[in-house]
């Protein structure tokens, strides 16, 4: 038995409810157990008001995706508790009692938390996100060609909705090489363990941004990375992960800071001082919280150029300098 639950039409079970994401959760039944695994939602699964990842279903448990409430009745989910096989009154209002008394409670909970928040984030994850979720939410985009060779990588990363990898339109733009997949990160966050199909939603060549979807039920338990939504500031810290090749194939972190807005062209860029190679494209730059600010996208070297005299002095002219694509942009191109 396979049973997903989401927002989207292609969902066994819709919920139609804004706290609910577009692929939510599933249930699978081995052996005539049931298990419930949550698809990296934004707003969580919870089994008697614990949030979850993965865990057996027992017939009686409250469920909630997102503030939309179920009720596990052995089989699949309804919209009211089973009956108990206790026939005294007393025990089944009681049993009753309880059982709406929690699910208010779990309710206000989760608006105190929508209302205080923004998005629900009732997990063990802290304020901040470590070095390590960040790293298992980056991953390295894969162009090949109709053979299966690569022709060239890039970066991206997990955000906005289950299944959904951001990165930048020039990674997945190409004429002769079309066929896209993603690397996923062991439980380290440092070397990639598997390649997934990945199709390209949509992209726009000027924003030089570009969404992939892969399919949700191959990365349950990978990170999601919140969007900051507003503009970084000068002289704000900032770490950029990704993929530049440098040092072989693993992850690569680099910091700086928001060096200023470079506005030469149609759409702004930040500049930073974090060190930005080609593989880094489309990988995300973060800020101190582990929210996503921008999207490497370019860098600039300095070069050295000498001098035709008697001494020919050398000099290194220009400066190292990476280029950010603003994730407040992003709205333009996936609101």
């Amino acid at each position: 038995m396979h049973y997903r639950v989401g927002r989207l039409s292609d969902n066994h079970l819709v919920l139609p409810d804004d706290s609910v994401s577009s692929y939510h959760a599933e249930i699978r039944e081995a052996g005539g157990v049931y298990f419930l695994s949550d698809l990296g939602s934004t707003n969580g699964t919870f089994i008697n008001r614990n949030r979850i990842s993965l865990s057996e279903l027992k017939t009686g448990d409250m469920v909630h995706f997102g503030l939309v409430c179920k009720y596990f009745d052995g089989q699949s989910l309804v919209d009211e508790p089973p009956e108990s096989p206790r026939t005294e009154d007393a025990d089944l209002a009681t049993s009753r009692s309880l059982s709406n008394s929690r699910t208010l409670l779990a309710v206000a909970m989760l608006v105190i938390s929508v209302a205080v928040g923004g998005f629900v984030w009732l997990s063990a994850r802290g304020e901040s996100m470590t070095v390590d979720e960040i790293s298992r939410a980056t991953v390295q985009v894969f162009i090949s060609d109709s053979s299966g060779e690569w022709c060239y990588t890039g970066s991206g990363f997990f955000a906005l909705d289950t299944g959904l990898v951001v990165t930048n339109a020039h990674v997945v733009t190409d004429d002769e090489c079309g066929k896209l997949s993603i690397g996923l990160v062991d439980e380290t966050g440092d070397r990639i363990v598997a390649e997934i199909p990945a199709t390209l939603v949509t992209k726009d060549d000027e924003l030089d941004l570009a969404v992939l979807r892969v399919n949700s039920s191959q990365i349950v338990g990978y990170p999601r990375l919140e969007l900051a939504d507003s503009p970084a500031k000068r002289g704000e810290e900032v770490r950029v992960f990704g993929f530049p090749g440098i040092g072989g194939p693993t992850i690569t972190a680099t910091s700086g800071i928001i060096s200023g807005i470079d506005e030469e062209t149609d759409y702004p860029y930040y500049k930073t001082s974090a060190d930005i190679s080609p593989g880094n494209s489309g990988g995300p730059a973060v800020d101190a919280k582990g929210r996503v600010i921008g999207v490497a996208t370019a860098g600039y070297r300095q070069e050295i150029e000498c001098e035709e005299d008697d001494d020919n002095r050398c000099f290194a002219s220009g400066s190292n300098l990476g280029l950010l694509r603003p994730i407040t942009l992003l709205k333009e191109l996936y609101p």
